[in-house]
């Protein structure tokens, strides 16, 4: 039931709207939250894929940026596709902060509209928007300032690629607000049920860096410089075109940074997000471990593992897209009460990441070759190794899925830190496992190590929340 707040802020806008049409119009996405994007009703199935497919496809041209990049500087040399994977663990980490808040946010838009809250859905999303702009600008400058020491990280022998990296990052660093903002937004209107308009306009982004990216480092001749500002430019352009929607949507038109900002809302967000930041934290420290561990065979199979791991990633952003789906239907139905249709949600949303799954080991496991083929023409080595890493990956994708069910259904009822726990100690046994492996299968061993804790995290969370999530669930009911 809403709260008397939200029933004062309400009839407060009522008012204002019969005095202003502007405002009339502005508030519209209060008189349609519940009729269009209600998750509390209907057959879940179609709900889940309606939500779903956008959503994925949103996480997919997310994803598409780096591959954009990586395709055409494949083109270029094998040099140039190794820096560009040595900044992309830079903005690796900052995903970790953007996850943070995102993932806050998806639950508190999620859990207000459920139970019908509606001005704290507007102040979820004021202080979220606030928040992530100072963070995207803080990390940026803090990126130009380390830059000699993060890309040294790697120890890469040819000075070469070090300088392209530094170019690289000098450029894509002036994104980095807008890679900050545009996520929250996207998970703002997740959480109100609206994965639709995410997607459309993240697609706009991705066709101007498909068109830019060509144009700038061949037909300009600005090579890794021109890959990182047809980069910056689309992620520039999603957020210009969420600015220019805002009064059609409704749904960002009326903010106030300062006024609706809350400082309790903002500990929420914080306390929902900080689990995953602290997970995605850790599991690119250990990846950049993993990842000198590659360079000592060589440069080429760490671009092999770079580009390997952007492949699989596809994969992943298919699956993530599906748990934020499960995230916030969860959550909906968890505000509302409603915890049996809230089971049976996490049931069909496992099912369906179970075909996803099966079907993405497929396609990583039969067109390896075809796959890694399109991004490295220039070395037998560095394909053959990007081949048997696709192989051995594929053979853990269903229980990746697993991973991302459980991880939204985890999410959806507040219980953030459990999955993070699981996460961070199923990494830290990369470590040793892939020492001990690579003694004996070489590259290979690096690859097994990787699939095999992967492949556990997957399977404990599913566990886990069939015990913890339920038992909770049981506890709020009593």
């Amino acid at each position: 039931m809403p709260s008397g707040k939200d029933v004062a802020f309400y009839n407060k806008t009522v008012k204002d709207r019969q005095r202003n049409p502007g405002i009339h119009r502005a508030f519209l996405w209060y008189d349609t939250f519940m009729k269009i994007n209600d998750l509390t009703q209907g057959r879940i199935y179609p709900q889940l894929i309606r939500l779903s497919l956008p959503l994925m496809g949103t996480a997919l041209i997310q994803m598409s940026y780096n591959l954009m990049d990586m395709f055409w500087l494949g083109k270029l040399s094998t040099q140039s596709l190794a820096a560009t994977a040595a900044v992309g663990y830079i903005s690796w980490l900052a995903m970790a902060l953007v996850l943070m808040i995102r993932t806050g946010t998806e639950i508190g838009v999620g859990q207000s509209v459920g139970a019908k809250k509606l001005k704290d859905a507007q102040e979820f999303i004021s202080t979220a928007l606030f928040i992530s702009l100072i963070v995207g600008a803080v990390y940026a400058l803090g990126a130009v300032a380390l830059r000699t020491q993060l890309i040294g990280l790697f120890r890469f022998e040819e000075e070469i690629i070090r300088q392209e990296a530094y170019k690289y990052l000098l450029i894509v660093v002036l994104a980095y607000p807008f890679f900050f903002v545009n996520p929250i937004i996207g998970g703002i209107y997740h959480g109100a049920g609206n994965s639709k308009t995410p997607f459309l306009v993240n697609s706009v982004g991705l066709v101007m860096n498909m068109v830019l990216d060509p144009l700038f480092i061949f037909g300009l001749d600005m090579g890794i410089e021109g890959a990182a500002l047809a980069t910056a430019l689309a992620n520039f352009s999603v957020t210009f075109i969420y600015f220019l929607i805002r009064k059609r949507e409704g749904l960002l038109s009326n903010l106030h940074f300062i006024k609706d900002f809350c400082f309790n809302k903002l500990k929420r967000i914080l306390s929902w997000g900080y689990p995953a930041a602290v997970y995605n934290v850790f599991f690119v420290s250990v990846s950049t471990v993993i990842s000198r561990q590659v360079t000592t065979f060589s440069s080429g199979a760490f671009a092999a593992y770079e580009v390997g791991v952007q492949i699989e990633a596809i994969g992943w952003m298919m699956f993530g897209g599906l748990a934020t789906t499960l995230g916030v239907f969860v959550a909906q139905n968890y505000g509302a009460q409603d915890y049996s249709r809230m089971l049976e949600g996490y049931k069909k949303g496992t099912r369906i990441a179970s075909v996803m799954g099966f079907f993405a080991m497929i396609v990583l496991y039969f067109f390896s070759s075809e796959l890694m083929g399109l991004f490295i023409k220039d070395d037998p080595y560095a394909l053959n190794a990007g081949m048997q890493y696709l192989k051995i990956s594929a053979l853990i994708q269903v229980f990746a899925s697993w991973e991302a069910s459980s991880q939204g259904g985890f999410n959806g009822i507040g219980r953030t830190k459990l999955p993070s726990v699981v996460g961070v100690f199923c990494n830290l046994i990369r470590i040793p496992l892939s020492f001990f492996l690579k003694d004996f299968f070489g590259l290979n061993g690096i690859w097994i190590a990787i699939g095999i804790s992967a492949g556990l995290r997957g399977l404990l969370l599913r566990i886990l929340f069939y015990f913890q999530g339920i038992r909770h669930i049981v506890k709020e009911q009593i």
